[in-house]
């Protein structure tokens, strides 16, 4: 065996070597923090950990360090319903073929809930004075996961992080230390879209038989065939229904015409009215598009609605065209409050003509108890029916 060879075989046991105290670690981890200070592995939280269903995402693994670190490992563990699909690394902090990856699975450490892997990146350097990850901070690996139909939320955990770093004297290479790398935990969640109201400021209603018209909006990321969700109003405020007694739905364009919109009123509940409202088609039509309002429905007041209340809906589910249910992202919501008088006394009479002028012509408040001909304006015509009623009060001894 020539000299060079002799030159390179001692290079190659070196790296051996390092490789090998990086990864029989344990009995050298405590001195490591004395030792070398902070270093951390983290997920890029700008990479995202919100998933959508089927969707392809990349977890970007970071790497703060406060000394120098030549090759890393740690383990990863990802939810049910996260499926790992490859590993690459991040060339911005090395070479192309400066380290050599390693991610494997660890079948003995999976549970019910996570699958765990174990990533490494060794590097591929025979001069140890000049193994050392670039810098100081930033993006070393790149793990592309995809959320199966299954997944709906769960934890990412990194755990059991150690790296190597060279120590140097004189410029010379001495020996290979072990170095414990924190770790933490991050939340996934599935998104597959949002609920919204086109109402969400307060809203007054008359106490006679007031009707007003809610849109409900939906912003769906998957393709979606059906929805369920709960309705609940004040009591003294019911769903609109048609001479037939069925409940009054819109089609805001968003449905075809082989979808139907029911609803039932769940019984056992004697604080609110509550109902249930189910879209769905024989033919599981593809709702159109995925924002904007999708159906409305009526709210209509009677004698009894006494007391403000919160017009809510919430529980909001939808079915995609493999008939998967997810659950939607938001409760909207908005208060409405009874008007049986523009002071709210009850009462008909001059305090409230006096309130309607301050407030409706010279302050030119747009609040719906201003509106007495429910015309949707707010104009002479309504002063002239308060007029009026507080005339019908004062002849039915009602008044002042």
């Amino acid at each position: 065996m020539n000299k060079n060879n002799y030159i390179f075989m001692g290079r190659l046991t070196v790296r051996l070597c390092a490789a090998v105290v990086l990864f029989v670690v344990g009995s050298m981890a405590a001195m490591a923090q004395d030792d070398f200070g902070v270093n951390k592995l983290s997920i890029n939280q700008e990479a995202g950990l919100t998933f959508i269903p089927g969707e392809e995402k990349d977890i970007v693994i970071e790497l703060d360090n406060e000394t120098p670190i030549s090759s890393v490992q740690f383990d990863i563990a990802l939810p049910a319903g996260l499926k790992y699909k490859k590993a690459a690394k991040d060339l911005s902090r090395m070479t192309k073929n400066g380290f050599t990856l390693m991610f494997e699975p660890q079948p003995d450490l999976d549970t019910y809930q996570h699958t765990v892997y174990r990533a490494g990146l060794l590097t591929n350097a025979t001069d140890m004075t000049k193994a050392a990850l670039k810098g100081n901070h930033g993006a070393i690996m790149v793990i592309t996961v995809v959320a199966e139909s299954s997944f709906r939320e769960g934890t990412i955990i990194i755990n059991n992080g150690y790296g190597s770093t060279e120590i140097v004297e004189n410029g010379k290479w001495v020996a290979s230390k072990s170095v414990e790398l924190t770790c933490d935990e991050y939340k996934a969640n599935l998104h597959v879209g949002t609920a919204t109201l086109d109402r969400t400021d307060d809203l007054s209603m008359w106490t006679d038989g007031d009707v007003q018209e809610v849109r409900f909006n939906l912003e769906n990321d998957i393709r979606v065939t059906g929805l369920q969700a709960d309705i609940t109003l004040p009591l003294g405020v019911t769903l609109l229904t048609d001479e037939d007694g069925e409940y009054v739905f819109g089609n805001d364009g968003r449905l075809s015409d082989n979808v139907t919109i029911m609803a039932s009123k769940l019984s056992g509940v004697t604080a609110a009215n509550q109902y249930r409202v189910v879209i769905s088609s024989i033919t599981a039509d593809v709702f159109d598009g995925n924002n904007g309002a999708l159906f409305s429905f009526s709210l209509k007041t009677s004698a009894d609605f006494a007391e403000a209340g919160e017009v809510k809906v919430y529980n909001v589910k939808v079915s995609s065209v493999n008939g998967t249910s997810y659950v939607i992202d938001g409760a909207p919501a908005f208060k409405v409050n009874p008007v049986s008088d523009i002071t709210g006394d009850g009462k008909w009479n001059v305090d409230d003509l006096q309130q309607w002028i301050d407030e409706a012509f010279i302050g030119k408040n747009t609040d719906r108890r201003y509106d007495v001909t429910r015309d949707g304006k707010i104009e002479v015509d309504d002063l002239d029916a308060v007029v009026e009623r507080i005339m019908k009060s004062v002849q039915t001894g009602e008044g002042e």
